[in-house]
Protein backbone atom coordinates (compact mmCIF):
# COMPACT_ATOMS: atom_id res chain seq x y z
CA UNK A 1 0.00 0.00 0.00
CA UNK A 2 1.66 3.13 -0.46
CA UNK A 3 1.63 5.94 1.61
CA UNK A 4 0.28 8.22 -1.22
CA UNK A 5 -2.75 6.09 -2.29
CA UNK A 6 -0.90 3.55 -5.23
CA UNK A 7 -3.98 1.90 -6.97
CA UNK A 8 -2.37 -1.48 -5.65
CA UNK A 9 -4.65 -2.52 -2.59
CA UNK A 10 -3.11 -4.53 0.46
CA UNK A 11 -4.38 -7.92 0.69
CA UNK A 12 -7.51 -7.86 2.64
CA UNK A 13 -7.56 -4.70 2.44
CA UNK A 14 -4.11 -3.98 1.72
CA UNK A 15 -1.69 -5.36 -0.74
CA UNK A 16 -3.50 -6.37 -4.05
CA UNK A 17 -0.97 -7.90 -6.66
CA UNK A 18 1.86 -9.68 -6.18
CA UNK A 19 6.22 -13.85 -6.97
CA UNK A 20 6.22 -16.28 -9.25
CA UNK A 21 8.61 -14.88 -8.25
CA UNK A 22 9.50 -15.70 -8.46
CA UNK A 23 6.74 -14.63 -7.25
CA UNK A 24 4.71 -17.46 -6.24
CA UNK A 25 7.19 -19.67 -7.07
CA UNK A 26 10.40 -20.53 -7.15
CA UNK A 27 8.41 -23.05 -7.92
CA UNK A 28 5.66 -20.69 -7.51
CA UNK A 29 7.12 -18.40 -9.34
CA UNK A 30 8.17 -17.34 -5.82
CA UNK A 31 11.65 -16.38 -6.78
CA UNK A 32 15.40 -17.35 -5.35
CA UNK A 33 16.06 -14.39 -7.16
CA UNK A 34 14.58 -12.38 -4.30
CA UNK A 35 16.79 -14.18 -1.46
CA UNK A 36 14.39 -15.96 0.11
CA UNK A 37 15.76 -18.98 2.12
CA UNK A 38 14.49 -21.57 3.37
CA UNK A 39 15.31 -21.89 6.88
CA UNK A 40 12.55 -21.98 9.18
CA UNK A 41 9.80 -23.70 6.53
CA UNK A 42 11.17 -26.85 6.77
CA UNK A 43 11.26 -26.56 10.83
CA UNK A 44 7.75 -24.99 10.66
CA UNK A 45 6.47 -27.59 8.59
CA UNK A 46 8.05 -30.64 10.17
CA UNK A 47 6.30 -29.53 13.48
CA UNK A 48 3.07 -30.00 12.18
CA UNK A 49 3.03 -34.08 10.57
CA UNK A 50 0.29 -35.57 9.14
CA UNK A 51 -0.87 -36.49 12.34
CA UNK A 52 -4.23 -34.33 12.83
CA UNK A 53 -3.99 -32.23 10.01
CA UNK A 54 -7.60 -33.55 8.67
CA UNK A 55 -8.98 -32.38 12.58
CA UNK A 56 -7.01 -29.56 12.78
CA UNK A 57 -7.63 -27.46 9.12
CA UNK A 58 -11.02 -26.21 10.51
CA UNK A 59 -9.72 -24.82 13.46
CA UNK A 60 -6.75 -23.59 11.90
CA UNK A 61 -9.16 -21.60 9.48
CA UNK A 62 -11.11 -20.15 11.76
CA UNK A 63 -8.35 -18.99 14.13
CA UNK A 64 -6.66 -17.48 10.85
CA UNK A 65 -7.07 -13.80 12.19
CA UNK A 66 -5.88 -11.26 10.07
CA UNK A 67 -4.21 -8.06 12.67
CA UNK A 68 -3.54 -5.68 10.45
CA UNK A 69 -0.41 -4.16 11.61
CA UNK A 70 2.84 -1.94 9.64
CA UNK A 71 5.86 -4.49 9.34
CA UNK A 72 7.83 -2.65 7.32
CA UNK A 73 8.31 0.72 5.11
CA UNK A 74 9.59 0.00 1.47
CA UNK A 75 10.11 3.37 -0.12
CA UNK A 76 6.98 4.18 -0.83
CA UNK A 77 4.79 1.22 0.20
CA UNK A 78 3.64 -0.11 3.45
CA UNK A 79 4.02 -3.74 4.06
CA UNK A 80 1.73 -5.27 6.86
CA UNK A 81 2.03 -8.26 9.11
CA UNK A 82 -0.96 -9.44 7.42
CA UNK A 83 1.04 -8.92 3.85
CA UNK A 84 3.71 -11.30 5.63
CA UNK A 85 1.41 -13.85 7.21
CA UNK A 86 -0.85 -14.63 3.85
CA UNK A 87 2.30 -14.70 2.03
CA UNK A 88 3.57 -17.18 4.05
CA UNK A 89 0.55 -19.21 4.08
CA UNK A 90 0.49 -19.24 0.52
CA UNK A 91 4.07 -20.70 0.22
CA UNK A 92 3.29 -23.12 2.24
CA UNK A 93 0.72 -24.25 1.04
CA UNK A 94 2.34 -24.55 -2.17
CA UNK A 95 4.74 -26.80 -1.09
CA UNK A 96 2.45 -29.40 0.90
CA UNK A 97 -0.89 -27.99 -0.25
CA UNK A 98 -3.65 -28.17 2.78
CA UNK A 99 -1.90 -29.69 5.01
CA UNK A 100 -0.03 -26.51 5.62
CA UNK A 101 -2.93 -24.53 7.21
CA UNK A 102 -2.84 -26.54 10.35
CA UNK A 103 0.73 -25.72 10.92
CA UNK A 104 1.72 -22.37 12.21
CA UNK A 105 4.35 -20.67 10.31
CA UNK A 106 7.91 -20.47 11.94
CA UNK A 107 8.71 -17.06 12.78
CA UNK A 108 11.88 -17.11 11.08
CA UNK A 109 10.30 -18.04 8.17
CA UNK A 110 7.70 -15.40 8.45
CA UNK A 111 11.01 -12.82 8.78
CA UNK A 112 12.70 -14.22 5.84
CA UNK A 113 9.01 -13.69 4.44
CA UNK A 114 9.18 -10.09 5.01
CA UNK A 115 12.65 -9.64 3.17
CA UNK A 116 11.04 -10.63 0.53
CA UNK A 117 8.48 -8.17 0.41
CA UNK A 118 11.08 -5.39 1.06
CA UNK A 119 12.62 -6.30 -2.07
CA UNK A 120 9.57 -6.88 -4.10
CA UNK A 121 8.02 -3.73 -3.17
CA UNK A 122 11.70 -2.03 -4.20
CA UNK A 123 11.73 -3.58 -7.27
CA UNK A 124 7.77 -3.11 -7.76
CA UNK A 125 8.66 1.30 -7.41
CA UNK A 126 11.33 0.83 -10.23
CA UNK A 127 8.52 -0.95 -12.26
CA UNK A 128 6.13 1.84 -11.97
CA UNK A 129 8.66 4.55 -12.37
CA UNK A 130 9.29 2.43 -15.94
CA UNK A 131 5.77 1.80 -16.87
CA UNK A 132 7.06 -1.86 -16.88
CA UNK A 133 4.44 -2.79 -14.34
CA UNK A 134 1.79 -2.03 -17.12
CA UNK A 135 3.46 -3.95 -19.69
CA UNK A 136 1.93 -7.42 -19.24
CA UNK A 137 5.15 -9.09 -18.30
CA UNK A 138 5.32 -12.35 -16.69
CA UNK A 139 1.43 -12.59 -17.14
CA UNK A 140 1.52 -16.41 -19.17
CA UNK A 141 3.38 -17.68 -16.59
CA UNK A 142 1.01 -16.46 -13.30
CA UNK A 143 -1.59 -17.96 -14.81
CA UNK A 144 0.44 -21.37 -15.24
CA UNK A 145 1.36 -20.91 -11.36
CA UNK A 146 -2.29 -20.59 -10.80
CA UNK A 147 -3.31 -24.11 -12.21
CA UNK A 148 -0.16 -25.13 -10.44
CA UNK A 149 -1.08 -23.81 -7.37
CA UNK A 150 -4.28 -24.95 -7.80
CA UNK A 151 -3.73 -28.49 -8.33
CA UNK A 152 -2.08 -28.53 -4.84
CA UNK A 153 -5.72 -28.91 -3.39
CA UNK A 154 -6.96 -32.33 -4.62
CA UNK A 155 -10.44 -32.64 -2.67
CA UNK A 156 -13.51 -30.69 -3.84
CA UNK A 157 -13.52 -27.36 -1.65
CA UNK A 158 -10.44 -27.43 -0.44
CA UNK A 159 -8.95 -24.16 -2.54
CA UNK A 160 -11.57 -22.48 -2.01
CA UNK A 161 -11.31 -23.17 2.20
CA UNK A 162 -8.14 -21.83 1.53
CA UNK A 163 -8.96 -18.32 0.51
CA UNK A 164 -11.46 -18.32 3.00
CA UNK A 165 -9.32 -18.49 5.67
CA UNK A 166 -7.70 -16.35 4.94
CA UNK A 167 -10.03 -13.81 3.54
CA UNK A 168 -8.67 -13.63 0.10
CA UNK A 169 -10.71 -13.77 -2.90
CA UNK A 170 -9.93 -15.50 -5.84
CA UNK A 171 -9.19 -12.27 -7.70
CA UNK A 172 -6.84 -11.19 -4.89
CA UNK A 173 -4.73 -14.28 -4.67
CA UNK A 174 -4.68 -14.05 -8.56
CA UNK A 175 -3.29 -10.53 -7.81
CA UNK A 176 -0.95 -12.10 -5.96
CA UNK A 177 0.79 -14.23 -8.33
CA UNK A 178 0.42 -11.81 -10.79
CA UNK A 179 2.66 -8.76 -9.36
CA UNK A 180 5.55 -11.82 -8.73
CA UNK A 181 5.36 -13.04 -11.89
CA UNK A 182 5.82 -9.81 -13.04
CA UNK A 183 8.52 -9.14 -10.85
CA UNK A 184 10.53 -12.51 -11.68
CA UNK A 185 9.90 -11.25 -15.47
CA UNK A 186 11.37 -7.91 -15.02
CA UNK A 187 14.55 -8.97 -13.29
CA UNK A 188 15.40 -11.77 -15.91
CA UNK A 189 14.46 -9.10 -18.56
CA UNK A 190 16.92 -6.28 -16.99
CA UNK A 191 19.88 -8.94 -15.90
CA UNK A 192 19.26 -11.51 -18.77
CA UNK A 193 22.51 -10.46 -21.34
CA UNK A 194 24.63 -9.88 -18.43
CA UNK A 195 24.19 -13.33 -16.87
CA UNK A 196 24.18 -16.08 -19.68
CA UNK A 197 28.03 -16.76 -20.36
CA UNK A 198 29.29 -17.06 -23.73
CA UNK A 199 30.85 -20.59 -25.22
CA UNK A 200 34.55 -18.90 -24.89
CA UNK A 201 33.94 -18.51 -20.81
CA UNK A 202 32.38 -21.80 -20.16
CA UNK A 203 35.17 -23.56 -21.75
CA UNK A 204 37.69 -21.19 -19.98
CA UNK A 205 35.93 -22.60 -16.33
CA UNK A 206 36.41 -26.28 -18.06
CA UNK A 207 39.93 -26.02 -18.69
CA UNK A 208 40.58 -24.10 -15.19
CA UNK A 209 38.52 -27.05 -13.85
CA UNK A 210 38.95 -29.68 -15.21
CA UNK A 211 39.44 -31.85 -11.83
CA UNK A 212 35.53 -31.10 -11.85
CA UNK A 213 34.77 -33.06 -15.09
CA UNK A 214 36.79 -36.17 -15.17
CA UNK A 215 36.57 -38.07 -18.42
CA UNK A 216 33.74 -35.65 -19.24
CA UNK A 217 34.55 -33.63 -22.45
CA UNK A 218 33.74 -29.67 -23.01
CA UNK A 219 30.96 -30.66 -25.01
CA UNK A 220 29.44 -33.17 -22.62
CA UNK A 221 29.76 -30.56 -19.72
CA UNK A 222 29.19 -27.44 -21.65
CA UNK A 223 25.29 -26.74 -20.78
CA UNK A 224 25.76 -27.85 -17.45
CA UNK A 225 28.84 -25.15 -16.99
CA UNK A 226 26.52 -22.27 -18.48
CA UNK A 227 24.03 -23.59 -16.20
CA UNK A 228 25.88 -23.18 -13.38
CA UNK A 229 27.37 -19.86 -14.79
CA UNK A 230 24.23 -18.47 -15.01
CA UNK A 231 22.78 -18.86 -12.07
CA UNK A 232 25.74 -17.96 -9.91
CA UNK A 233 25.69 -14.76 -12.19
CA UNK A 234 21.96 -14.04 -12.10
CA UNK A 235 22.13 -14.49 -8.11
CA UNK A 236 24.89 -11.73 -8.04
CA UNK A 237 23.47 -9.59 -9.96
CA UNK A 238 20.14 -9.12 -8.72
CA UNK A 239 21.78 -9.33 -5.26
CA UNK A 240 23.75 -6.27 -5.93
CA UNK A 241 21.11 -4.60 -8.03
CA UNK A 242 18.88 -5.21 -4.64
CA UNK A 243 21.26 -4.02 -2.28
CA UNK A 244 21.39 -0.59 -4.83
CA UNK A 245 17.54 0.10 -3.95
CA UNK A 246 17.96 -0.67 -0.57
CA UNK A 247 20.92 2.18 -0.30
CA UNK A 248 18.03 4.43 -2.38
CA UNK A 249 14.85 3.79 -0.87
CA UNK A 250 14.23 4.42 2.65
CA UNK A 251 13.35 0.59 4.75
CA UNK A 252 12.39 0.28 8.27
CA UNK A 253 11.46 -3.03 9.63
CA UNK A 254 8.61 -1.27 12.26
CA UNK A 255 7.42 -4.75 13.22
CA UNK A 256 9.15 -8.21 12.80
CA UNK A 257 6.72 -11.20 13.09
CA UNK A 258 6.71 -13.56 15.93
Amino acid sequence: MRREGFEMKLLNGNLKYMPAIVFLAVAFSFSPAFGLPDAGYDAGMDAGSDAGIDAGMDASLESFIIMDRVAAIAGDDVITISDVKILARMMMAFRRGPAALAVPADPSFERNVLEFLINQHLVLQEMRKSGDYTLGLGDDAAENDIKVYKARFSEPGEFAAFLKGMDLSEEQFRDIILVGARSEKYLMEKFKAGWEPGTDEAEQYYQNNQDKFPGISFAEAEKSIKSMMTIKRSEKLVADYLNELRSRYEVRVITVPR
